[in-house]
């Protein structure tokens, strides 16, 4: 399995901010990619929610801005605990 990132779209690229499905939208047109060929990983419930509007799949990760109950809430695709998991879950 190839894991890479092809584009990282920032709010400085959008109209429509997070949660909004604008930037996957745009990484999904700019290469060419079917909605099940990407992930979501995030940090903040608004990451999660962006890649549910835009129809892909969800990776809520535990180190970053949002405590683990919050990302649960908003039911992620999968939780992680550690970076190295990125690997396994993806």
């Amino acid at each position: 399995m190839l894991l890479f990132f092809a584009e990282t779209i920032g709010s400085d690229k959008v109209t429509h901010y997070k949660p909004h499905p604008e930037g996957i939208t745009i990484i999904l047109k700019n290469h060419g990619l079917q909605k099940d060929e990407v992930r979501m990983i995030g940090d903040a419930t608004f990451d999660i929610e962006m890649g549910q509007a835009a129809g892909v799949g969800t990776v809520a990760v535990a180190w970053g801005s949002h405590t683990k109950e919050a990302l649960l809430a908003v039911r992620p695709d999968f939780f992680i605990e550690h970076p190295l998991d990125l690997i396994e879950t993806l």
